[in-house]
């Protein structure tokens, strides 16, 4: 996947998540979702994962692709990413960034420190024009 058709996935009318977003508890303190499909009308096999830690009020998401690896991730309070700081969104910008896991093109997002868990996936969802149909299941409550 090169930039323009990660521009053109990214800007699709009509992508929606039916599903429920629902952490489940994993290693130590964090709780995860995983494989959670994003439909499309480009028939683009992507997936949306996630992981919080109540230890680091951290929130990841990111979205997948299959064949291709990750393509997007926010990141929320997390590691420190140089001057990105610890919120900060990774875009893919060229064919190898999946393989470099997504580190040429880094955005700060300061907006979305003060946000919760939901309030952040609500963002992305606008950001990236997908209509979300489930029910989001807050991660405190794993």
């Amino acid at each position: 996947m090169d930039r323009q058709q990660f521009e053109h996935l990214r800007d699709l009318h009509g992508k929606r998540i039916d599903s429920d977003i629902r952490f489940v508890q994993g290693q130590g303190s964090s709780a995860v979702f995983e494989n959670v499909e994003i439909l499309n009308e480009d028939g683009w096999a992507a997936q949306l994962h996630g992981t919080y830690s109540s230890k680091r009020n951290s929130i990841i998401y990111v979205v997948v692709l299959d064949g291709i690896g990750p393509i997007c991730r926010i990141c929320v309070r997390g590691s420190l990413h140089g001057s990105h700081g610890r919120t900060h969104k990774h875009a893919l910008s060229a064919e190898s960034c999946p393989r470099q896991n997504l580190q040429i093109d880094v955005t700060s997002r300061p907006e979305l420190d003060a946000l919760n868990a939901q309030e952040v996936f609500r963002r992305f969802c606008v950001d990236a024009k997908i209509l979300f149909k489930g029910t989001f299941y807050d991660p405190e409550g794993t």
